[in-house]
């Protein structure tokens, strides 16, 4: 396995983990016990900060990705 293959599955570990596994399972059980008069203007704010943050660490790791590529040949 070379080094992009490494990058390329944390790069989907990384994009695909957060926003799927706390938005849809976790997210909207804590912010109802918090504040469950807002919970769903809540959920849908941090849903999007979460997406955000995630298409930001795919091109993170799919730069370090290319680098890596570049180090190894």
């Amino acid at each position: 396995m070379c080094c992009g293959d490494y990058g390329q599955f944390f790069c989907t570990i990384a994009f695909y983990g957060p926003f799927f596994d706390i938005s849809g399972i976790l997210l909207p059980a804590k912010i109802g016990f918090i504040d469950a008069a807002n919970k769903v203007n809540l959920t849908a704010t941090v849903t999007t900060v979460i997406l955000i943050i995630s298409v930001f660490a795919g091109i993170i790791f799919g730069a370090l990705s290319i680098l890596g590529m570049k180090n190894v040949k």
